[in-house]
């Protein structure tokens, strides 16, 4: 299981969005192991053209293990729109969890 952590205050309920800055975002994203076996994985991001998403390739996680990692999330200059970001595990057997999240980039002010 992948779960994204946002600040309340940087939910915005009309647009079913969280706000983050024009500037690199990071992201604390868990990922959940429910199972009584380790599990390794791949991790692949997935964004509109232009922007730019970091996170670990690969992740590990002992028997019913929570981990966290950071989403590192970089709007590009022209971002006015809300948008998916996309985290895609690869647990083979074990499963292919998978996390979108919406976010809109704040407006400078």
């Amino acid at each position: 299981v992948l779960q994204a952590l946002w600040a309340e205050d940087k939910t915005d309920l009309k647009l079913s969005a969280y706000r983050m800055p024009a500037a690199p975002a990071r992201i604390s994203v868990f990922a959940y192991n429910f199972s009584s076996r380790k599990v390794v994985g791949t991790l692949r991001l997935t964004a509109p053209p232009g922007w730019k998403l970091d996170a670990p390739e690969s992740l590990s996680l002992a028997p019913m293990e929570q981990r966290e990692f950071l989403l590192t999330s970089e709007a590009p200059p022209s971002a006015t729109a809300p948008v998916q970001l996309r985290v895609s595990g690869d647990f083979s057997a074990a499963g292919q969890p998978v996390l979108s999240v919406r976010v809109a980039v704040e407006s400078v002010k």
